[in-house]
């Protein structure tokens, strides 16, 4: 009897074996593994063959970034643009999933808990000149990478920043970030026990683009049709053991504005594609002499319940949650909206942020959608600038609206958007029906 219930216990011990080798095989296995356990792809060049000018050249961005520029002598100009902003006084949100020594902001923000989220970090700053008037806001969702080395101080991480500017626009930007530094000096606060005062000047962008250059896809009125690099700087000042490190950060931007509208790529669109009246400067990025994909998502959200922020200025009357969390002051910023929710898909599962910046001028609003869906990539969309709660509002990529850019599997990627906004018992639910192309 022994003996058989040894035999059975080694049968049932191979069992639990095999199944074990087999989950971890599975969940490995980049066909099934859920996208939170993936590395977000990197941006890499496809176009290296295109000859620009040298000063283009230059700034390092990737030559498909130029599709349909007419750069000849004279038809574009390079621009340059800095903003900063305080990690103290400016910082008005700060969240993660809650499990260091880094303080929650405010207090009673909700963690990112859910499976999806959990490598997320997500800040919202003014963001001032380099006088230090307030003239925007800027949010920014961090999703820490794989290549992390957390006993060697190393966090590294794909984040989007969205830069909205009253008055004049907004700016969508991506980077590869990181590095041992403020680690390092974390680490040493902590072993002394004491805070650490100096000043330390940290170039936190690690690329995608040579020389540690992070990429500007594009933005909308006085950024609309511009792309570029920036570069993001941080100033430390006190280290303390434990809390919220003073420093201050800078963003270096450069970008070129084309004198004239892009051109079209020049090549007959297959069927399905050409159904959709994508502008023919949406689909400069695509070849499609190779492989590619027409797709269909639905996304929703419902506020308050997936709420992670919303905000406002002080001539909006929009609900703050939470109730802790601080409204914008500034004249600037006195007809934005700013929020940050869990977005579902089709199954009601939470799979990532989507985070939106409103101005709400006169006679109507502009809005912008940051979707981050961690593992994939992050979609840049602009819904249509007239919807109103309660309408549906097909656009694309155009002054009208739609997806501008993305990162990740999303690199490249154009479509169209329809939003549709319905009030509900507690609050209202907003629909994302997205069609896009991409190249596999």
């Amino acid at each position: 009897m022994r003996l058989f219930l040894k035999l059975v216990g080694k049968i049932l011990k191979s069992i639990l074996v095999i199944v074990l080798v087999g989950l971890a095989i599975g969940i490995a296995w980049f066909p099934w593994r859920p996208s939170a356990l993936r590395q977000q792809p990197r941006i890499v060049e496809t176009e290296s063959s295109v000859s620009l000018p040298e000063d283009v050249a230059a700034l390092g961005l990737y030559a498909q970034y130029f599709k349909g520029f007419d750069l000849s002598p004279g038809r574009y100009t390079i621009e340059k643009l800095e903003l900063q902003a305080s990690w103290i006084s400016d910082n008005l949100v700060q969240t993660y999933n809650g499990l260091l020594d880094i303080p929650l902001h405010p207090e009673d923000i909700p963690a990112l808990k859910d499976l999806s989220l959990f490598r997320g970090f997500v800040n919202l700053t003014r963001l001032r000149d380099m006088s230090g008037q307030i003239v925007g806001i800027g949010s920014q969702v961090e999703t820490i990478a794989f290549s992390s080395n957390p006993l060697k101080h190393v966090i590294n991480a794909d984040t989007d920043w969205t830069f909205v500017i009253p008055g004049r626009g907004v700016l969508f930007l991506s980077q590869e970030e990181g590095g041992p530094d403020l680690g390092a000096l974390q680490d040493m606060a902590k072993k002394t026990g004491q805070e650490l005062k100096g000043e330390w000047r940290i170039n936190h962008t690690l690329g995608p683009l040579p020389n540690r250059w992070g990429i500007i896809h594009g933005g909308t009125g006085d950024f609309e049709g511009v792309v570029g690099v920036f570069q993001e700087y941080n100033i430390v000042h006190g280290v303390p053991p434990k809390g919220d490190i003073d420093a201050n950060s800078e963003y270096k931007l450069t970008y070129i504005r084309p004198s004239n509208a892009r051109s079209g790529p020049g090549q007959k669109l297959p069927e399905d594609v050409a159904k959709y009246n994508l502008p023919p400067t949406s689909l400069l990025r695509l070849d499609f002499d190779r492989p590619y994909e027409v797709k269909h998502r639905r996304f929703h959200l419902e506020m308050p319940r997936d709420a992670i922020y919303q905000t406002r200025g002080e001539q909006r009357t929009d609900a703050v949650i939470p109730a802790s969390m601080p409204t914008y002051k500034a004249i600037s910023l006195r007809k934005v909206t700013s929020l940050l929710a869990k977005i579902r898909d089709e199954t009601g599962t939470v799979i990532g942020l989507a985070g939106a910046t409103t101005v709400h001028a006169d006679d109507r609003k502009y809005a912008q959608w940051t979707l981050t869906l961690p593992g994939e990539g992050t979609l840049h969309v602009l819904p249509d600038s007239e919807s109103v709660p309660g309408g549906e509002a097909p656009a694309v990529l155009s002054s009208g609206g739609g997806i501008v850019s993305g990162t990740g599997i999303y690199a490249d990627v154009t479509g169209t958007v329809k939003e549709r906004v319905h009030n509900t018992s507690d609050g209202w639910r907003v629909e994302l029906e997205l069609t896009f192309v991409r190249n596999r």
